[in-house]
């Protein structure tokens, strides 16, 4: 299962113009090839921050009545949302917390949210409205709006917002034209979604990229950096600008663009973040990666995103630190703490390193946010089959069974909980359906075979879990104690070093001398192996004996 990582190095857009974009774009009155359901439009929208409590249910109104009259919507009534808004304790003015505006949201059945903040500023109101998408928390957030009167500034609203998805529409429609290589036509569409909005750095964005995939690598440099220099913190035009820089053979001067970026704005955290992630994952200097994260930390300690980039780039030799920077990433992204792909990157650190309570919580928190999932359901199983509830494991396995009959690891781990309470007419069905008619011996090999194959790939998390099934499948055991040494030997080897930590080392020493104890049972083939190891595991002690007094002398 892939070291139970579920890890993807995915990095979200600064703006994001996706499926929230395509669903409003049809205001425009345009073909957009989407299918016009209704449901898609479901607008509801709150009451927006304001010291003034009336003047904000008055634009409450007028934004209602507005987008009901551009057509595509199904606008939720003023009074059903606001007895909603109470039910949660919240009167029309107050600050909505995002979180708690989202369930409200999905309490309604509304897909699109909007809303933002009032003021009253030299005689004329102010307003700063936003639209999310519920389902995927993507967020369209406008310009400022000022306007003498709120009936004129309700109107000014629904006109920018409709302006801005005319933008958006041929963002759409040029990245569906870049994807089927029709690229001279995704040109001229970002181009009209530029005279629609001149600072729209997604079209911007698009455009450097679809000159990349065009080999333009000048054209796409000027596009990406015009795309940086709208919006500082638009993370993937970095990376961008890094890949043009590298298909030129120019790292150096990919490095001097970064470091002087870094350098002319030191004290800008999302800047800080952007430099981190190219440093890290592009130009593969992640010292400086960690180091840039760590800075944007201390400049903006309230930002979640320095905290999700440093867990990402941080090697799993700090594993805890991860977890603790992830943690800290989720707490402080609210609505994100229901995302449940951050929730299963949280639950595979838990997962390496064995704290199994903390995966059951997380995967627990993973699968009220999307409980459709066949795997988040298999996995919760596995976190249960762990702490010895194999009871509880099987009914998480039946569940993912039910959401996906294909799900051959979920007969597989169901058959395994069915051995542990004696149910062996059970086991027996559901390894013959996990292996389609293999035996049992075969599913063994099979799995010492991927384990054998995770650790020459470096990944010993994933290695140690297929050997726990190899196991308990009834796998060599002479094998599976050679590799299991194997596996805490090379964990121990990840771990020492004068460059490390106390702790480290000490980590180290107790990985080296656990590979010992599994060595020393390794039998048969595996045993003058097993007996190198021993002697090599030895000698690493020894160091790390030495490297631990230094350290803490």
């Amino acid at each position: 299962m892939n070291e139970m990582h579920f890890s993807r190095r995915f990095v979200r857009s600064a703006l994001l113009v996706g499926a929230i974009g395509a669903a409003l774009s049809a205001g425009a009155g345009v073909e957009v090839g989407l299918a016009q359901d209704s449901d898609t439009f479901v607008v509801a929208v709150l009451p927006f921050s304001s010291a003034d409590d009336s003047k904000s249910k008055d634009l409450q109104e007028n934004m209602i009545e507005g987008l009901d009259l551009l057509g595509p919507y199904t606008l939720i009534a003023q009074d059903e949302v606001n007895e909603s808004l109470e039910d949660a304790g919240i009167e029309p003015g107050q600050d909505i917390p995002e979180a708690k505006s989202l369930e409200v949201g999905r309490a309604l059945g509304a897909k699109i949210l909007a809303r933002g903040t009032l003021a009253q500023n030299g005689g004329n109101w102010v307003a700063e409205p936003v639209f999310v998408e519920v389902a995927t928390r993507n967020m369209q957030q406008l310009g400022s709006v000022a306007a003498g009167d709120i009936d004129d500034l309700g109107e000014q609203v629904v006109e920018s917002f409709n302006s801005r998805n005319q933008a958006d529409k041929h963002v759409i429609f040029g990245i569906d034209y870049a994807r089927s290589e029709a690229y001279e036509r995704a040109l001229t569409n970002f181009q009209k979604a530029l005279e629609y909005d001149a600072d729209l750095a997604a079209a911007y964005y698009y455009m450097g990229d679809t000159y990349l995939k065009m080999d333009s690598l000048n054209a796409a440099l000027a596009a990406l950096e015009k795309a940086v220099e709208i919006d500082p913190a638009y993370i993937n035009a970095y990376h961008s600008i890094g890949q043009a820089y590298l298909e030129k053979g120019d790292t150096t001067q990919a490095k001097n663009f970064f470091e002087q970026l870094v350098a002319q704005k030191p004290q800008d955290c999302q800047i800080q973040v952007a430099y981190g992630y190219v440093m890290a994952n592009q130009l593969l200097e992640v010292d400086k990666g960690l180091a840039a994260f760590e800075r944007a930390q201390q400049l903006c300690p309230d930002d979640p995103q320095p905290y999700q980039y440093l867990a990402y780039a941080l090697p799993d030799t700090r594993r805890e630190e991860k977890i603790e920077n992830f943690k800290r990433y989720l707490e402080l992204s609210e609505g994100k703490a229901t995302d449940p792909e951050a929730l299963q990157y949280l639950f595979g650190l838990y997962f390496a390193e064995e704290q199994y309570e903390g995966a059951k919580e997380t995967i627990v928190q993973a699968l009220a946010a999307d409980p459709t999932d066949a795997n988040l359901e298999l996995y919760a199983g596995i976190v249960e089959s762990k702490l010895g509830n194999h009871t509880a494991a099987i009914q998480h396995y039946d569940k993912a069974i039910e959401l996906n009959s294909e799900l051959e690891n979920a007969y597989l781990y169901r058959a395994l909980s069915h051995r542990e309470t004696g149910n062996t007419a059970a086991y027996a069905r559901d390894l013959e359906r996990a292996g389609k008619g293999r035996s049992g011996e075969i599913l063994a090999n099979m799995a010492l075979r991927e384990a054998h194959s995770a650790l020459q790939a470096g990944r010993t998390g994933a290695a140690l879990e297929s050997l726990s099934r190899a196991a308990s499948l009834g796998a060599n055991s002479c094998a599976v104690s050679y590799y299991r040494g194997d596996a805490y030997y090379r964990m121990g080897k990840a771990l020492e070093g004068e460059n490390n930590s106390v702790g480290q080392n000490q980590r180290a020493r107790e990985m080296f001398q656990a590979s010992i104890n599994h060595l020393q049972n390794a039998c048969g083939d595996y045993s003058g192996y097993a007996q190198g190891l021993i002697g090599n595991a030895n000698q690493y002690i020894t160091r790390v004996d030495a490297i631990i007094m230094k350290l803490s002398g």
